[in-house]
Parts: structure tokens; C-alpha cells; sequence
């Protein structure tokens, strides 16, 4: 059912993501195959892996707190802020500048900006901000998978999950 649902949004969001570049493309009179959009889709498609394993950390939160409406209300607007949606994360402050290396979509966004635009990378070589995503791919889906079951046994254990 899980695996369904991701299925789903994936595409949904593909169709959505591939419109909205369409569209752009012909509003702002911009040459769509501009930039290496290949290499783009490589990191969308690579990134797409830890990303929706980041779902199970919001899902154990989200276990935790009991309140679904506002902590997706919050995670919008922090989310697009730390992964440099509207600006590059160059101007954060240091302290907020690695938060948002340590988070997932940042490398994404970057990643597909850089290959589309060329803004340049991270680390100035694509091959180097792929192998940090790869290194996501390694480690997220575990992390997410573990918080999870640990966070639903003990709200089973200690608080049951019959109130949602």
C-alpha cells in the first residue's frame, strides 16, 4: 500500500515537475534542452531514494506529536527554506548554511539548478555532490526505516495507536 501511494505522488510529481518546466520554458522564452538535462534527471532520480525515505522520519514524528495538519503546515515552509528553492543557501549564515548541507533536498535542488543553470556545484565537480547523494542513498533509507519501528513500538507500548 506504502509502496503504491509513493508510486503514485512520484508520478504525479514528475508529471507536475516535467508541466511546470514545460511551461516555464515557453513563458520565459527559455530553451528547455539548455544545460546538461540529463545529468539533472540523474539527480532527481538518485535523490528520489532517501527522499521519500524521509517520509518515514516525518511519519515517526508525526507518530510522536499526534498532529498531522500543522506539522505539514510547518515542514512546507521549512523544507523550501533550507533546501534553497527561492535562493541559494550561499547567503545563509554559517550556522543555518550547515543545517541545510545536512539536509537531503538541498543537494537536490542544487544538484538539478547547477546541471540546468550551471551555477555551480557544491563542490565544484558534479561527480562529487552525486557521490554525496549516493552516500544519502546509503544511509537514509536505514535511518528512516529504523526510527520508525523504534518510534511505532514504543507509541504502541506506552500510548497506543487507537486515537488517529
Amino acid at each position: 500500500m506504502v509502496a503504491g501511494t509513493a508510486l503514485y505522488s512520484c508520478l504525479r510529481g514528475i508529471f507536475s515537475a516535467l508541466a511546470a518546466y514545460i511551461l516555464g520554458s515557453i513563458i520565459f522564452d527559455v530553451n528547455p534542452i539548455q544545460g546538461e538535462v540529463l545529468l539533472a534527471l540523474v539527480f532527481v532520480v538518485v535523490g528520489l531514494i532517501p527522499l521519500y525515505s524521509l517520509t518515514l522520519l516525518y511519519g515517526a514524528l508525526i507518530l510522536k506529536v499526534k498532529e498531522a495538519n500543522a506539522l505539514v503546515n510547518l515542514m512546507q515552509w521549512g523544507v523550501s527554506f533550507f533546501m534553497g528553492i527561492f535562493f541559494p543557501i550561499a547567503i545563509f549564515p554559517p550556522l543555518l548554511k550547515t543545517i541545510a548541507l545536512l539536509f537531503l533536498p538541498t543537494w537536490m535542488t542544487n544538484g538539478v539548478r547547477s546541471a540546468l543553470l550551471g551555477v555551480g556545484f557544491f563542490f565544484k565537480a558534479w561527480y562529487l555532490d552525486l557521490a554525496v547523494l549516493w552516500a544519502f542513498v546509503l544511509i537514509i533509507p536505514f535511518f528512516g526505516y529504523w526510527v520508525f519501528n523504534r518510534t511505532e513500538r514504543s507509541v504502541r507500548q506506552n500510548e497506543g495507536v487507537g486515537q488517529y
